[in-house]
């Protein structure tokens, strides 16, 4: 249900961001407000403009999510504080903790907008460290900070 309510979300999001960008350009007369000048095809290539926008929106949740592996020790009670920390210092808000997951939140209103308010980030324990789960541009770069946090001090030679 929830690849669903992400697909048309981003299927909203794009024809949105696609008839402001029309919008602007027909409002500084750079192209023609009328359909059949605007595009090749008339409003024949809308329905086909359309068809692609929600095949790529389809596809999106797909690729777009994922799920990092951050190796570290520790339990998650025992690093709670320095998640914390470290995700206040991205820009991330505590929403919901459970015994088993931290979930966060963008502070930011215009960087939820940005993501359609699908902005969340799951940081779960696993057997040798935790699992970062959301868009993958935000979860790899979270998991690869939270192993940094935690990567042990090699003594020198």
């Amino acid at each position: 249900m929830q690849y669903i309510v992400r697909a048309v979300k981003y299927f909203v999001y794009i024809c949105v961001l696609c008839a402001a960008i029309l919008g602007i350009l027909i409002a500084c007369n750079f192209v023609e407000g009328n359909l059949d000048s605007l595009f090749v095809g008339g409003k024949d290539s809308l329905k086909l403009i359309l068809i692609v926008f929600a095949i790529l929106s389809a596809l999106y949740p797909m690729i777009g999510y994922c799920t990092a592996k951050a190796p570290a020790g520790g339990t998650l009670s025992e690093r709670r504080d320095a998640i914390v920390e470290y995700m206040l210092g991205k820009g991330y808000v505590v929403e919901k903790e459970t015994p088993d997951s931290l979930s966060f939140r963008r502070k930011s209103f215009l960087h939820r907008l940005n993501r359609t308010f699908e902005d969340r980030i799951t940081v779960a324990p696993e057997f040798g460290g935790f699992t970062v789960r959301g868009l993958r541009r935000d979860a790899v770069t979270l998991a690869c900070g939270i192993e940094n946090l935690f990567r042990e001090a090699k003594p020198e030679e």
